[in-house]
């Protein structure tokens, strides 16, 4: 069972008829120059499942961007950084923060 849930608590629920190893979603090319929304389930039967063109109009998104400057404490940091006003040096910031060591967290942005 898949729920996507968006920020205002409004839930889609995908029923799914395996078990699932491995999942994910996003924009993926299904033709060469197209991409579109999709659910990708890897099963324990060793299978792919591509669901592609998956709307969901009523379901809003908010980037980690603008979610982060929801936060009084990580606009203070992106202030003292000198970072605030430029999004750019937010998202290598994030980038860090998230898929490398700790010393990211302790080296400032320039």
């Amino acid at each position: 069972m898949t729920y996507i849930i968006d920020h205002f608590h409004r839930v889609v629920r995908f029923q799914f008829q395996e078990d699932v190893l491995a999942f994910v979603a996003g924009e993926y090319s299904i033709k060469p120059t197209k991409t579109a929304p999709c659910l990708v389930y890897a099963t324990f039967n060793n299978k792919i499942m591509l669901y592609y063109n998956i709307r969901l109009p009523r379901l809003q998104s908010v980037s980690l961007r603008e979610s982060m400057l929801g936060d009084d404490e990580v606009r203070d940091e992106l202030r003292r950084r000198g970072i605030l006003d430029k999004p750019l040096e937010q998202k290598k910031l994030y980038h860090r923060l998230i898929y490398h060591t700790p010393d990211a967290l302790i080296s400032p942005s320039r």
